[in-house]
């Protein structure tokens, strides 16, 4: 070893640890950014829906006075926020003025400077108020790449239902028995009434979900309908198929257009994918048994 430092070999193969700083980078911003980053993939596509809506910033801004910041870097820079969840605006901009990965994606060269966080406060409101948002995210859904990517299969859900359904689980018994052991946490298959989740929507309808099961793809459920509601404001299809019965009163049920009058112990069966929607026009509460199977058995 003492011989190796004499002779200065180990030295000279050393690397040292001194910082220097050059005045001219050879590298361009686009060769410091990994081929198979999944930005680069996201930013082909949100380049050409900005290219869609183009024309639309232009009737955004004035002819004359003081350029402002592009807003095609402002989306880019607030799609960066969403993806990396920045907290602020303000964090956002500090990020941008040392990230690369940043700074490429917006659009700003290494020596561009960045903006004050206070522009998205005024242009926030001005591409809300002049519709680009929403017209920014339909020309990505219009993209030949994305559009591939997409289902005509949707669904309808009243947002009341959402909390309601979310904290069904994270009951607690408070015996000390023995687990669960049956169909969707249920003990034997055996549904008690006291154990039935019950939830009302925003428009008065009372659900009693009597079995769900999610692994077969099947909800059992006696809805009561009270005077003049509906179940939803309009018809709404999804997959499967569903049969029901009145039990009390009289429910009109529309499918694919038709409207059917149904009454004490009428029963109608028929595919989710049409649109459907159940209204009581009556002044008399409705109660109904519904089954909804997730697929339909002819198919």
């Amino acid at each position: 070893m003492h011989l190796i430092d004499s002779l200065r070999v180990g030295v000279e193969m050393r690397g040292e640890g001194l910082q220097s700083e050059g005045f001219f980078s050879y590298l361009r911003l686009e060769q410091r950014i990994p081929a198979d980053h999944p930005l680069r993939a996201i930013r082909e596509l949100v380049d050409a829906a900005l290219k869609e809506v183009s024309r639309d910033f232009d009737k955004l801004y004035a002819r004359d006075g003081r350029p402002s910041i592009p807003p095609e870097r402002l989306l880019r820079a607030l799609l960066l926020q969403t993806f990396y969840t920045v907290r602020s605006e303000r964090q956002l901009m500090e990020q941008l003025d040392y990230n690369l990965l940043f700074r490429w994606f917006v659009g700003l060269s290494i020596d561009d400077p960045v903006w004050d966080a206070t522009v998205f406060c005024k242009n926030r409101d001005r591409l809300l108020d002049g519709d680009i948002a929403a017209k920014f995210f339909v020309a990505v859904l219009n993209l030949p790449p994305v559009r591939k990517l997409l289902s005509s299969d949707h669904f309808s859900v009243d947002g009341t239902l959402i909390e309601a359904w979310a904290s069904v689980k994270s009951f607690v018994p408070k015996d000390d028995g023995d687990p669960p052991s049956g169909i969707d946490g249920e003990r034997d298959g055996l549904s008690r009434f006291a154990d039935q989740p019950v939830v009302e929507t925003a428009a008065g309808v009372t659900r009693r979900s009597l079995r769900h099961d999610r692994v077969r793809g099947v909800e059992i459920a006696i809805n009561v309908y009270k005077p003049r509601t509906a179940s939803a404001t309009e018809p709404v299809a999804h997959d499967g198929c569903e049969f029901g019965v009145v039990l009390d009163g009289i429910l009109e049920v529309t499918v694919g257009g038709r409207i059917h009058k149904l009454q004490k112990g009428d029963l109608i069966s028929y595919p989710s994918t049409e649109p459907h929607r159940f209204a009581n026009t009556s002044s008399s509460p409705a109660r109904t048994i519904w089954l909804n199977l997730k697929r339909d058995p002819m198919q």
